[in-house]
């Protein structure tokens, strides 16, 4: 994971952006009003990076990161991510079954039955 946060943030830095809005392919259902709201923390706190939060209170994405955190990105190791960095970050409340993750076959069994209730 944090292998690419560096490519990512790498790529941010060399082409100037102002922000890098960090989604994972296997959580499916997080919606565009969610990544609006990101949008709209990300404008109220701008030096800070905003996480997405479910109901028991784990910082986790999607997240926007300011370019002043692209560094930090940068030199991430390991499969953690970027969790280390939310200390004092602007949080945004999301429906759990938005943050749903599939990691497995049990997992992708659950994302039909949640797609279906859509």
């Amino acid at each position: 994971m944090a292998s690419s946060l560096r490519v990512a943030a790498q790529a941010a830095q060399g082409h100037g952006v102002d922000a890098l809005l960090i989604l994972l392919a296997d959580m499916p259902f997080v919606s565009g009003a969610h990544l609006r709201g990101l949008l709209g923390q990300a404008a109220a706190h701008p030096t800070l990076p905003v996480f997405s939060i479910a109901s028991d209170g784990i910082a986790q994405p999607p997240t926007l990161f300011p370019a002043s955190f692209f560094g930090a990105l940068a030199s991430q190791e390991g499969d953690k991510g970027a969790r280390a960095l939310s200390h004092g970050a602007a949080l945004l409340e999301c429906p759990a079954d938005q943050l749903f993750d599939v990691d497995t076959m049990d997992d992708l069994a659950k994302a039909g039955i949640i797609a279906a209730s859509f």
